[in-house]
């Protein structure tokens, strides 16, 4: 049996040159005129927070963002957006100089209905419907 003392130096090796998890990267360059985005394993959520750091957008979400893109994305920002958000349904609300994208969920979920309230049953009392009645004018 192998002393152990001697493999920890190789084990250390190993454990620090092993499998490192990926960094995600993006690059954002331009204006919304003309805007060039480099994603490299980032998630749909990281590509819109560099986003707006260059340009003056907000961004919402009512789901998880955690799509991984690569690529690179260039046109007008609208565009831009919808080639990141392939996938994805959102809303562009504009105003001004400003840009709102609200995600609303993942292409072909089901959307969640609001819910109606049912209507009261009436109520065959003999007794409550003599007061309803007796109420009217």
């Amino acid at each position: 049996m192998p002393n152990p003392s001697r493999l920890l130096p190789f084990l250390l090796i190993a454990y620090v040159l092993g499998p490192q998890p990926a960094c995600a990267v993006v690059d954002v360059q331009g204006d919304a005129a003309s805007i060039q985005v480099v994603a490299d394993h980032a998630h749909v959520s990281e590509v819109l927070s560099a986003l707006s750091k260059i340009v003056f957008i907000q961004h919402r979400m009512t789901t998880d963002l955690d799509t991984v893109i690569d690529g690179m994305y260039r046109g007008p920002l609208k565009h831009v957006l919808a080639r990141v958000l392939r996938g994805y349904n959102y809303v562009f609300v504009t105003g001004g100089d400003r840009l709102e994208v609200i995600v609303v969920g993942r292409v072909g979920r089901a959307a969640v209905a609001p819910t109606i309230p049912q209507a009261l049953p009436l109520n065959t009392d003999p007794a409550a419907q003599w007061r309803s009645e007796a109420k009217k004018p």
